[in-house]
């Protein structure tokens, strides 16, 4: 009996034993062997392909079967020839006139069997997608260790993390690498751990299995590669393109404000907008915030908004913007009148119960009652006059466990957006703010990032969540940066530029407290966010600003386009320090230092892919012509600081 088959595809081979029940992967210089799968059928844990046999094949795939005595394991191992991906997927059928209870599969390679280039495991570093678009995401050394990682990396030190929809192991000095993804994130709670010593792929089946019946799973996607960039390029084929459209651009309440506001402060930030004459022509959107609600969950005007959210609307509009508005629409504290009228509508735990975290709860988006609640709450909003809809804590229903119609949380989640989208119809603007697997395809834009602060360290932990989505940006939506702000030392007028945040019962992770950012950091963040190619939306209070403050603003601006920078030495350095965006006539190069000290670049314009007809290398903050002699140049950056190049030529 033949117990190994393989098959070889553009340079790449895959290999199963089926006797050991294991795949190996080859392409190039980088390998793994001995990738198992295990799984858990009535909380046993089973290795069902061991001795399986061919069911068919073709030139580029081959379907094995295995017989338990009580389940069918069909597997196939398949290659895309578009996206140059291997996958694999299954087919779980109960062959007894019992319940079964099936677990996940889990997918676990060793590491120890993963030679990406044959250097030492201290070269090797990993890529990490939380599952939360506001939550930490970035790269991390395997070796890690908390005294030599930022705060906000100490969670995922020794290497120990998790990722949602994709992950990459990769070798910084040849990048070589090992990509995982799930072909379907939206579909279960899939879910990728990390640790020194393995990497497990968790392809989440949990469900009771009737009689005869089968269970179907997500395809898991995996590659072996030398350029990085092409593998992430190459993954987002599998999702639907969301066309680039111009850039959003607005000014939102929270940042400055939090909670605080009123119709006066919105109306004060419109009217210093308008009076800069560069700013009103690029200026779309004005966004109330958190603050102008009752509650949450009872999405009715409170007293400072006593005309009402069409009052608002009106005035925004009639000021020559569009509006916007936030909801956390299944967010309910439990004072809310709907939580005490209707606690059928609500998120069941496993106990039947209603899913309490602290004192809110979650409305169920597939009860029929919420779904016409929602619709109806998003259609009078809509006809109100708002055009922009930031949606938020989507991502809690992750949280629940029943749902009205059985569908697992992930389905839920988008069956609450797409229920908002049919309300609200396709010429209206959502903005995921958190949710991020199951809002693709949903969505105009994303929240990539945590909140923004005007402090260093949040600085920091934004620019590295962003640097590992660029490539989401304009496929599967556009991306949110946060609010880019440049208020600080010398940029604004304001002494307590998060005064509004100045509660002192907060704990520091709030991000009140700490040193106001300088003028070099406010460049960093600037600089940022003019990279992504995504959305602009201003937090600080306008009229406070000063003329450096508003010069930056203008300098991002007249700058942007819907095209994302490249984090060229992202797979090279875990804090990537280039980034690029590469045009017909013109070109932008920015250069970030993260470390404390002022740090000497030497920039050679060939290694970054230019020719020699380079005609200017012209300095924006400085706002200073640069000599380039054979192409390459020289900067001293500020400690926490940025330079931003314009270059002129091919």
């Amino acid at each position: 009996m033949k117990t190994q088959f393989n098959f070889s595809k553009n340079n790449a081979s895959i290999l199963f034993n089926a006797e050991k029940g294991a795949i190996g992967l080859l392409r190039e210089n980088a390998r793994i062997d001995g990738m198992k799968f295990s799984l858990a059928l009535d909380n046993k844990r089973l290795n069902p392909l061991l001795k399986a046999t061919v069911a068919s094949s073709d030139k580029n795939s081959y379907i094995f079967k295995a017989h338990l005595s009580t389940v069918e394991i069909t597997m196939e191992l398949f290659y895309d020839t578009l996206s140059d991906f291997f996958g694999c997927k299954f087919i779980i059928k109960n062959t007894t006139a019992k319940l079964q209870c099936l677990g996940d599969i889990i997918f676990q390679a060793n590491i120890k069997n993963l030679k990406l280039g044959g250097h030492r495991r201290e070269n090797y570093s990993i890529l990490f997608n939380n599952c939360d678009g506001c939550a930490q995401s970035g790269t991390i050394p395997l070796n890690a260790t908390e005294t030599l990682v930022p705060f906000y990396l100490k969670p995922f030190a020794s290497g120990k993390c998790s990722s949602s929809l994709f992950t990459m192991i990769y070798n910084k000095t040849n990048q070589a690498h090992l990509f995982l993804g799930f072909k379907h994130p939206f579909c279960a709670p899939h879910r990728f751990e990390i640790n020194p010593s393995a990497i497990i792929a968790h392809l989440s089946c949990n469900c009771e299995l009737p009689p005869k019946a089968e269970k179907r799973t997500d395809i898991l996607l995996f590659r072996l590669g030398q350029e990085p960039f092409e593998t992430l390029q190459k993954y987002r084929m599998f999702f639907p393109v969301r066309s680039p459209s111009a850039v959003t651009t607005g000014w939102n309440t929270w940042d400055y404000y939090c909670t605080n506001i009123n119709p006066s402060r919105v109306e004060e930030n419109m009217r210093a907008i308008k009076k800069i004459a560069w700013l009103k022509k690029r200026i779309n959107y004005i966004i109330v915030d958190d603050g102008w609600q009752h509650s949450f969950g009872n999405w009715e005007p409170n007293i400072r908004f006593k005309n009402g959210a069409a009052a608002i609307a009106k005035i925004i509009k009639k000021s020559g913007f569009i509006p916007g508005i936030w909801l956390a629409p299944y967010t309910i504290h439990h004072t809310a009148p709907v939580m005490q009228d209707h606690p059928q509508w609500l998120v069941k735990g496993n106990s039947g119960q209603p899913k309490m975290y602290g004192c809110s709860a979650l409305l169920d988006p597939t009860h029929p009652r919420v779904k016409s609640y929602i619709y109806d709450m998003y259609r009078t909003l809509y006809k109100q006059g708002f055009r922009y809809f930031k949606v938020d804590f989507v991502q809690d229903l992750k949280q629940g466990e029943i749902f009205f119609n059985g569908v697992n949380p992930h389905r839920a989640q988008q069956t609450a957006i797409h229920n908002i989208r049919r309300a609200v119809g396709a010429d209206a603007y959502i903005l995921s703010c958190g949710a991020i697997d199951g809002m693709i395809g949903a969505v105009n834009g994303c929240r990539v990032t945590l909140d923004i602060r005007s402090h260093w360290e949040w600085i920091q932990r934004n620019t590295h969540s962003l640097a590992v989505r660029w490539w989401m940006h304009h496929w599967l939506w556009e991306n949110d940066p946060d609010f880019l702000i440049v208020r600080g030392q010398k940029t604004s007028t304001d002494l307590y530029p998060n005064r509004f945040w100045c509660t002192p019962h907060l704990p520091d992770q709030y991000g009140i407290w700490g040193k106001r950012m300088t003028i070099s950091e406010a460049q960093f963040w600037a600089t940022t966010v003019l990279m992504s190619g995504g959305a602009l939306i201003l937090g600080d209070r306008i009229k406070t600003l000063t003329q450096k403050g508003l010069g930056m603003l203008k300098t991002v601006f007249e700058n942007h386009n819907s095209q994302a920078a490249v984090p060229i030495d992202l797979f090279k350095k875990d804090y990537p320090e280039l980034w690029l965006r590469k045009g017909k006539s013109a070109s932008l190069l920015g250069i970030l230092n993260w470390t404390s000290k002022r740090k000497h670049y030497r920039v050679d314009l060939a290694e970054l892919g230019f020719k020699t007809n380079i005609n200017t290398v012209h300095e924006l903050w400085q706002n200073r012509r640069m000599g380039a002699r054979k192409n390459i140049f020289e900067c001293l950056v500020n400690p926490h600081g940025a330079s931003l190049f314009k270059i002129i030529g091919e």
